[in-house]
């Protein structure tokens, strides 16, 4: 009596998935999405450039700010701006984080096409066939073929895949943050005050007379004798540094934004994708 050879199901399904994967890779859905969700996000970090670079500009234009000061014919010089210096820092890093991110997200949609120029669809539906008529036979695969196949996925769906899930992050726990800094910055930027980066004299008003039994030197001094006050006159620097606590929060936060949707959830979510795709394959 023969004993019939027990047929075993479990390659079937990941072969199935094999081959939806395969046929996903000739499809260009998830390669138009994250085109667009790519220009969204470089049309965000190009604007947050660009309110940086205007900052920029303004906090270095009241760091030119001189006042001069002639108390009694003798001419001081000061330089207010110069109390700037840290946002100003600040503010150029942010600047070229910016210009940072928007070049990463052109090199992401290059990559992009990259993954969907034809031979790498080809290379993955004959690499995956080979793959499924192995492993539904039941045969071993070498190994070189499962790390080829590996390589290939992730070079068509790694960039795709990143940029959709970390936009999809962005919008649910991101967007409110970058929007309320983004607004906070342009409205600030747009109600600067001018700053003149001309020497600004300073007003000398005379003091009332002194009175002898309140000033212990009055009576040393000629009658009608009295001294300089310096008023200062109102500072465009003065009006910056009453904002720069707000900058630097609001800064930091959209910093804090792009370093997430840029870096650190791509880095997290290709970790996930390689993970899933070399157990599902080896």
């Amino acid at each position: 009596m023969t004993i019939a050879k027990p047929i075993h199901f479990k390659p079937i399904p990941i072969a199935a998935l094999v081959v939806i994967v395969a046929i996903c890779s000739w499809l260009p859905f998830l390669d138009n999405i994250a085109s667009e969700q790519i220009d969204a996000g470089m049309t965000r970090s190009l604007a947050s450039f660009a309110t940086g670079r205007v900052l920029n500009a303004t906090i270095s234009a009241a760091q030119g700010t001189e006042t001069a000061i002639q108390p009694a014919g003798v001419g001081i010089v000061l330089t207010p701006g110069e109390v700037l210096d840290p946002i100003n820092d600040l503010v150029e890093s942010f600047s070229n984080l910016m210009l940072l991110a928007s070049v990463a997200f052109g090199i992401q949609k290059i990559l992009i096409e990259i993954g969907a120029y034809p031979v790498i669809p080809a290379m993955v539906s004959l690499l995956a066939a080979l793959w499924i008529y192995l492993h539904i036979r039941e045969k071993p695969v070498a190994p070189v073929l499962s790390r080829a196949l590996v390589i290939l996925l992730v070079i068509r769906f790694a960039v795709p895949a990143m940029t959709v899930g970390s936009d999809w992050l962005f919008r649910h726990f991101l967007a409110n943050t970058y929007e309320t800094s983004q607004n906070a910055l342009d409205r600030s930027s747009e109600g600067l005050p001018e700053v003149d980066t001309q020497i600004n004299q300073v007003e000398l008003q005379a003091l009332p007379s002194a009175d002898a039994d309140a000033n212990w030197y009055a009576k040393w001094m000629p009658s009608g004798f009295s001294l300089p006050k310096i008023t200062l006159p109102d500072s465009p620097v003065a009006k910056l540094q009453q904002r720069v606590a707000e900058w630097v929060s609001r800064i930091i936060d959209i910093m804090v934004v792009f370093v997430l949707q840029v870096v650190l959830l791509p880095l997290l979510i290709l970790w996930v994708l390689y993970s899933l795709v070399r157990r599902l394959v080896e």
